[in-house]
């Protein structure tokens, strides 16, 4: 995969009208900056040779973000003398109505953030408005693909990489933030020396003067981790699900250095432990509610602000409230037994709460039983090397049966059920693992040693594990598993 590249906006330009063929400018009395600032009025409608008008209604709609468009500037300008212009204001809902327009051809069109964000041309349209009719015309940013092949090239939409694109704010008074860094991270896994190694792979794109940034070639069909920062100033890590050939928009917030503090938790090691557990709060708060599988609230379920270390159970009306949260954009978590888990990214501002309402609508997959007759077959040399160390009595053992595993969302979960196993949030993808006076564990996957110690927490499902073994010190472990200085965890998945 080649490396991503970011795209170069393409110059603002002014409503351009495309009529037999030739392209015909409108001037714009303000500055698009200033008009997406200060609201401009339809003007008085100039009467038709016969004295009629009529009502224009529609919507106007974001085909990248897959939701309306709200307030977005809407303008009609007559396609025959280019002099008469009725420009409206959409609601949030980017619903938007002219009430009195001379019957007649036009041109129409809307400025809004979003088109400059993506670097395209405002998309216009023809249309004729009739006397005695309904008069509704539908708006919107063109279709992913057509976007994206705009910015990256029609090659980018044949192969399998995806594009995002979005804007950096202040958390507290919305203005756009130039020369803020976005960066997308994701993880490549390789095979080599008979090692799993996790490749992490960080593209950055800095802002433009207008707080937007583009970026392609990102992996299409796979998960990405992003966050935004400038000076010391930084948001959460959060998730983003990309599909092949599809264009993503992501806007994100960032507090003020008063608002997102960072803090590191209690650690009886030094100053590298305290950087793996760096968690941020601030005097932001959040409140929601979840809702089941019947729609009805759900309690007991668990809410997560991801790197902030802070987390809430739903009551019995399915409500939470969170406080101490830093402000700016993060992932929340909302997780409960038997339910898919979701996450959701939230704008968090000291100024007004935040509220979510998560729906945690599909059920865990569960198989059949399943009776098989016949002759057991041996146990995997692992298995049993398994089963002879835990009769040892050396280390702690979990199996797939164990309560701990069983009811855990993450095997993170299970390892902090046990003695001188301690789990922290890393402030990146998942948890960290610590065994004794605070030192990051040794863990390996079905024998195979990681190259992180938190990768393989947060990314092997419960239900997918046969056992795991636990050596609180590197003396205790197994010979054939070694560890410089630490404990040992290995982890045997199901086959």
């Amino acid at each position: 995969m080649n490396r991503p590249n970011t795209c170069p906006r393409q110059p603002l330009v002014a409503l351009a009208l495309s009529l037999t063929g030739a392209l015909v400018f409108i001037a714009i009395t303000a500055s698009r900056a200033n008009a997406a600032q200060i609201p401009v009025p339809a003007q008085p409608p100039a009467r038709s040779d016969t004295g009629r008008t009529a009502t224009v209604t529609g919507t106007v709609y974001d085909s990248v973000a897959h939701m309306p468009l709200g307030d977005a500037q809407v303008q009609f300008v007559d396609a025959e003398t280019r002099t008469k212009q009725y420009t409206v204001n959409a609601d949030s809902l980017g619903r938007f109505r002219i009430g009195a327009i001379p019957p007649g051809k036009y041109i129409a069109g809307f400025f809004h953030s979003s088109v400059d964000v993506l670097g395209i041309e405002s998309p216009l349209r023809a249309v004729t408005i009739a006397d005695g009719a309904a008069n509704v015309v539908a708006l919107g940013i063109p279709g992913p693909s057509r976007v994206m092949a705009t910015l990256c090239g029609a090659r980018a939409v044949r192969d399998s990489t995806s594009a995002m694109a979005g804007m950096v704010r202040d958390a507290e008074t919305g203005a756009t933030i130039a020369g803020a860094n976005v960066v997308v991270t994701w993880l490549e896994v390789l095979l080599k020396n008979g090692q799993l190694i996790s490749q992490e792979r960080r593209v950055p794109v800095r802002t433009d003067a207008d707080g937007g940034y583009r970026m392609c070639g990102l992996p299409g069909g796979d998960t990405l981790f992003a966050n935004a920062e400038i000076a010391g100033r930084q948001t959460g890590i959060i998730t983003i699900a990309t599909a092949p050939a599809r264009m993503l928009r992501r806007d994100f917030t960032v507090g003020d250095s008063a608002s997102a503090i960072s803090v590191a938790l209690d650690s009886t090691d030094g100053a590298a432990v305290r950087n793996e557990t760096t968690v941020m709060r601030g005097a932001s708060s959040l409140a929601g509610v979840v809702h089941g599988l019947d729609g009805k609230p759900l309690q007991g379920a668990r809410i997560i602000v991801r790197g902030t270390g802070l987390e809430a159970l739903t009551g019995s009306e399915g409500r939470f409230a969170i406080g101490g949260l830093p402000a700016g954009t993060f992932s929340v978590d909302a997780q409960s037994i038997g339910l898919e888990p979701r996450i959701v990214a939230v704008d968090l501002s000291t100024g007004t709460p935040a509220f979510i309402d998560v729906l945690l609508n599909k059920p865990v997959q569960e198989l059949s039983r399943v009776v098989i007759v016949g002759r057991a077959p041996k146990n995997r040399p692992e298995v049993e090397e398994f089963l002879q160390r835990k009769k040892s009595g050396m280390g702690h053992y979990i199996t797939a049966g164990d309560i701990a595993l069983q009811h855990a969302f993450a095997v993170s979960d299970a390892l902090g059920t046990t003695p001188g196993v301690t789990v922290r949030p890393s402030g990146r993808f998942g948890h960290s693992i610590f065994m004794r006076d605070g030192c990051p564990a040794t863990i390996y996957l079905d024998g195979i040693r990681m190259s992180e110690n938190w990768e393989t927490v947060d990314d092997i499902p419960p239900n997918q594990v046969a056992g795991i073994e636990i050596y609180p010190g590197p003396l205790e472990a197994p010979p054939q598993y070694p560890s410089t200085r630490c404990g040992v965890i290995l982890v045997w998945r199901k086959r």
